[in-house]
């Protein structure tokens, strides 16, 4: 297993710990939104917990975006990276 293995396989089991952690993140992870909770119009206090809500899910989304980028970015430098050692070996 390379170094595109290993960070596969760390990905992947930090992804499974954080699913054990935060069942949440399988809403992120899967594309799937979970439904907005039901607000009722005269609680002020429950609008601003479901926008608080609302807010962290946006954010987690936006981490789980970057990550996914970092990643695509992390193999094509393995890429090039084993090139370079085939083209010195």
């Amino acid at each position: 297993m390379g170094l595109r293995g290993s960070i596969a396989a760390e990905i992947n089991e930090r992804v499974i710990f954080e699913h054990c952690l935060h069942p949440w993140t399988i809403h992120l992870t899967s594309g799937h939104r979970p439904p907005p909770p039901k607000v009722n119009d005269g609680n002020l206090q429950a609008k601003a917990s479901d926008k608080r809500a609302e807010d962290t899910y946006n954010d987690a989304a936006a981490v789980l975006h970057e990550a996914l980028e970092i990643q695509k970015h992390l193999a094509a430098q393995d890429a090039v990276l084993a090139k370079l050692v085939l083209a010195s070996g």
